[in-house]
């Protein structure tokens, strides 16, 4: 007892004496000034913290301080009436490096580039209260490794970005956690240059609230950083994503606003990207380009949201699985919801009839059988997922990703559904044995009816109209392409033609075909029809003559398919390629217009010893990417040959993935090439510009070829390139008249040998009478008076309209 007691008193005692030495610590804290202006203890910032000690505080008056300022020590920093902290471009305005440093009140600016930045800290527990950090060359604040910091009502903006491998952002977290950021204002950083507003990389447990980023590349960006809290955000009016999480998981995002973002189809208002475990709870994405999305992102909870009058999406769900969603509200978006995948996995997701969109529920259901929905159960969007014998009928579906969606379903049945301004009006994928009857599929954005590796289906009966592709159907087996899909089914009042296994058949302009398709066909001969595209799928030995497949999906599409011929089609104006072959050799294209199509003219994908031929391919758009040329594509396509073609693109060739070696003229030969010249070589290379090469090329001989190849690479050379002869030429020799009378007068004359000579202008008294052709070299003048005296004179033109107007002239009397 006596040994407790002593002990009692001695704890005591040691802490009366560390309170005292607390006591009288901060009984020798000082208070330091600073004026740029002098009237303080120090004219330069950090002068006096050179000369202050740890609890120290120092009162900076207003004025600009052209310095780097170092803290490293505990100290207080507060500004009186904003002063300035200017870099000048060197190094970070203020660097905080010790731990416990209160920052207020101060105007950074003019940090240099990353790792500089306006204010940069590498301790921790430090606050930064109400600083302006604006116009640095990097990073407004900049936290690296610094953990428990708060701050608050901070504003970073005009911060821009220097370098293009770099992050920058008006307030950057590296490594660091357990920060608190209440009330701050991000805004204008980098612009489109590619910025953010607020940008956490690697960091963990921090809590964001209340803090405004607008006007950035990207609003709230979280990469890489897991069990953050964001509460209360406005991430509003960034020209990239409001809010974007990449490879972020257990994060939790409550009550915060990202309106009116992205400057295009790619932004989102909040999107996460691989990142899972996320719980989203009554957050606002309005008036984006694109609502909520997640892509390859799993096992988050999405609840209460609100998806509204975004230009695009409200709610995306891509790749991405075992997500929950409930009470979610979609309303005045282009597609409300959307969701799809490639396995089914993909699919396995939790969507309750609670998900609303415009006010009438999500009917998402999976491994349902022996079901009927009709016109009670008011679904504003219906996915079947691995059903079976499940019927949909007598439904009004509209403005959503699909209409209907059926994914691994079978034996069931879609019926009288009216399908419009969809993404996809119906759509199966991986779906066989199903029977679509009476459905009218309008104006949907892509596809009316969509049928994806989905066999054995019967379509009849079905209407579908003012579509970006009516019908649409592709597979990668011979499988996938046996389905029942008779004439009864009208895309724009027009049948569609599904042609299994048929051979030695013509089909012309009687048949009034909608659509083609041609599934294993044999000898069949497709012409002088107007389609909404064609389709050859395993077929040979057919042709496609003279139709017109233009302002579709894409006009006319081989795979699979050797040995046809395409000849004077006209493919143009449509979305996607002009004509494509895939898997497809042996074909022959000649005389085609290929002009005027989106995603590029022809393109050949593994697609081998083909024969391209007087074909006009012009003014194509480049679709970007590695993918679509604007004049021709070729992947894995070699031994093409390629020639006496017009390419009249921006781009003309594009090559992607393997070097190809395909042979792009033919051995020199007499005859008028594709332009009008006299001579048949390579292909005819133009810029709408005008700077192409074949534009610009000398041809010296004027035999209308280039004098100097044209290297597309190494592998790919065209040796005899066409030309414009820009030459006139010589003129008729040895003009002379040969017999005259009262009425006639005939002359004769030598035509010049210059090869790409074609005719002769004949005028007689100044007035044009005739164009004599090449080798004809007279011309009997007739209907003239007795006794007058008449005069012949001559120009000389070749075959790309070079006119020679040295006037060659011949005088004589008609006889009395």
């Amino acid at each position: 007892m006596i040994k407790k007691k002593c002990c009692g008193v001695l704890r005591i005692a040691v802490g009366m004496i560390i309170l005292g030495l607390l006591l009288a610590g901060s009984a020798n804290a000082a208070t330091i000034t600073v004026n740029a202006s002098g009237g303080g203890d120090y004219s330069r910032i950090q002068d006096a913290i050179k000369a202050s000690s740890n609890g120290d505080t120092i009162l900076v008056q207003s004025g600009t301080y052209f310095e780097n300022v170092k803290v490293n020590k505990k100290l207080t920093l507060r500004g009186i009436g904003m002063p300035v902290v200017d870099a000048r471009g060197s190094g970070s305005a203020i660097s905080l490096s010790a731990n416990g440093i209160t920052l207020e009140g101060f105007t950074a600016t003019g940090g240099g580039s990353y790792p500089n930045a306006g204010i940069k800290v590498t301790s921790s527990n430090n606050t930064l209260i109400g600083n302006d950090v604006r116009s640095n060359h990097g990073n407004g604040i900049f936290l690296s490794y610094s953990n428990n910091n708060k701050l608050r009502g901070n504003n970073a903006s005009n911060n821009r970005k220097d370098y293009e491998d770099t992050i920058e952002a008006g307030i950057y977290l590296y490594s660091s956690s357990k920060n608190t950021l209440n009330g701050n204002t991000v805004s204008k950083n980098a612009g489109d240059e590619g910025g953010y507003g607020i940008y956490l990389e690697s960091s963990s447990k921090n809590t964001l609230n209340g803090n405004n980023a607008s006007n950035n590349y990207e609003g709230i960006s979280l990469e890489s950083s897991s069990n953050n809290t964001l509460t209360s955000n406005n991430a509003n009016s960034n020209h990239g994503n409001g809010i974007f999480l990449s490879y972020s998981s257990n994060n939790t995002l409550n009550g915060n606003t990202a309106s009116n973002n992205g400057d295009d189809g790619d932004s989102y208002g909040i999107y996460l990207y691989y990142s899972s475990n996320n719980t989203m709870t009554g957050n606002k994405a309005s008036n984006n380009w694109k609502g909520i999305s997640l892509s390859s992102s799993n096992k988050n909870t999405f609840k209460g949201n609100i998806a509204s009058n975004n230009v695009y999406s409200g709610i995306i769900l891509l790749s991405s699985s075992n997500n929950t969603l409930s009470g979610n509200m979609m309303t005045g978006n282009q597609e409300n919801f959307n969701l799809d995948g490639y396995t089914d996995s993909d699919f396995d997701n939790h969507i309750d009839k609670s998900n609303l969109v415009d006010e009438r529920p999500i009917y998402y259901i999976i491994k349902y059988s022996d079901t009927t929905y009709d016109s009670s159960t008011n679904p504003g969007t219906f996915y079947c997922i691995s059903c079976v014998n499940v019927t949909i009928k007598n439904l009004n579906l509209n403005k959503n990703g699909k209409g209907v969606f059926f994914w691994n379903t079978s034996q069931s049945r879609i019926q009288n559904v009216s399908a419009s301004n969809n993404g996809a009006g119906i759509s199966l994928s991986s779906s066989s044995k199903n029977t679509l009857n009476g459905n009218t599929a309008s104006k949907n954005e892509y596809d009316g009816i969509l049928l994806s590796s989905s066999s054995k289906n019967t379509l009849s009966g079905n209407m579908m109209t003012g579509n970006q592709r009516n019908f649409n159907l592709y597979g990668d087996t011979d499988s996938d392409f046996y389905n029942h899909i008779d004439t009864s089914n009208l895309v724009d009042g027009k049948p569609i033609y599904y042609k299994i296994k048929t051979s030695d058949t013509t089909y012309d302009s009687s048949s009034i075909a909608g659509t083609f398709y041609c599934i294993s066909c044999v000898n069949v001969t497709i012409k002088n029809l107007n389609l909404k595209g064609i389709y050859f799928w395993n077929t040979s030995q057919s042709r496609i003559q003279n139709v017109n497949a233009s302002n579709n999906e894409a006009g006319i599409y081989l795979k699979s398919s050797s040995n046809n011929t395409l000849n004077r089609n006209n493919a143009s104006n449509n979305n996607n390629e002009g004509i494509s072959l895939w898997d497809s050799s042996n074909n022959i294209l000649t005389g085609n217009n290929v002009s005027n199509n989106h995603d590029g003219g022809i393109s050949l994908w593994h697609s081998s010893n083909n024969i391209l031929t007087g074909n006009n391919v012009s003014n194509n758009h480049d679709g970007g990417g590695d993918y679509n040329s604007g004049g021709i594509y070729l992947s894995f396509s070699n031994n093409n040959k390629i020639y006496n073609n017009i390419f009249n693109n921006t781009n003309n060739v594009k090559f992607w993935w393997s070097m190809p070696k395909n042979k792009w003229n033919t051995t020199r030969q007499s005859g008028t090439n594709i332009i009008g010249g006299p001579y048949i070589g390579g292909n005819f290379w133009a810029n709408p510009d005008g700077t192409g090469f074949s534009q610009t090329c000398p041809d010296v001989n004027g035999d209308g070829i280039c004098e100097k190849s044209y290297i597309l690479d190494a592998k790919n050379i065209d040796y005899l390139p066409l030309a414009i002869d820009k030459i006139s030429p010589k003129s008729v020799s040895n003009l002379k008249n040969v017999s005259y009378a009262s009425s006639y007068i005939n002359w004769t004359w030598k035509d010049p040998k210059d090869i790409d000579f074609k005719k002769v202008m004949v005028f007689i008294d100044g007035k044009l009478k005739k164009n004599v052709s090449k080798g004809k070299r007279f011309y009997n003048a007739t209907n003239f008076t007795a006794n007058t005296r008449h005069t012949i004179s001559t120009w000389t033109v070749d075959w790309n309209g070079n006119i020679n107007k040295t006037w060659k002239n011949s005088s004589v009397w008609t006889a009395k």
